[in-house]
């Protein structure tokens, strides 16, 4: 049977929430800006960079 439900409550936003949105925007720039770091430093330093002699992938590429 169907039944009605009541409608939902909207929060009340105090001034108590204010530095709890401010904090969790910051963050999310935050990780934002850490990951297009990490982007450009796995382009510039990682992904392109030519092989190390010590490195696992050097001693794979010689093989072949």
């Amino acid at each position: 049977m169907p039944t009605e439900l009541p409608p939902p409550k909207k929060p009340i936003h105090t001034a108590n929430d204010a530095p709890d949105i401010w904090l969790t925007r910051t963050l999310n720039w935050l990780a934002v800006i850490v990951g297009i770091g990490l982007c450009f430093y796995a382009i510039n330093y990682g992904i392109s960079s030519p092989p190390q002699p010590n490195s696992p992938s050097a001693s794979v590429s010689a093989k072949r």
